[in-house]
């Protein structure tokens, strides 16, 4: 089966995917909507997310900042939901293991940072 994609004729519609980088049920869907023309171009059907329209806002935790409580989570070790529901709900309990969590943290990024200037001062040598 021919197929024409923004004035490219393809022989069949496998060679049509393959060339366009999609899967030949891609094609056959966009046939069947009408909408070829944006087939292989990264548009899908649904409309790019944009977070909610909410921007991060960078979290501080004792000396270090983080892009995002969620990225403090993950940081940590932990679901991204963490640091807010701590910060939410705030007992006492979890403020503890937060804190405690981000002191084990900030020493293994000490000690990342020291073996690192260790390696760099050994090559120079």
């Amino acid at each position: 089966m021919r197929v024409e994609i923004r004035g490219v004729v393809y022989l069949t519609v496998k060679v049509a995917a393959e060339t366009l980088g999609v899967a030949t049920n891609t094609i056959y869907s966009a046939l069947a909507h009408n909408t070829l023309s944006g087939v292989g171009l990264g548009q899908g059907k649904r409309p790019q997310r944009n977070n909610g329209g909410r921007k991060r806002k960078p979290f501080t935790i004792g000396s270090t900042t983080f892009a995002s409580m969620a990225d403090a989570s993950r940081a940590l070790g932990q679901n991204p939901h963490y640091v807010q529901q701590v910060c939410r709900r705030g007992g006492l309990r979890g403020q503890y293991n937060l804190v405690v969590k981000m002191m084990k943290y900030t020493v293994e990024q000490d000690k990342a940072a020291i073996a690192t200037k260790e390696q760099d001062n050994a090559q120079q040598i």
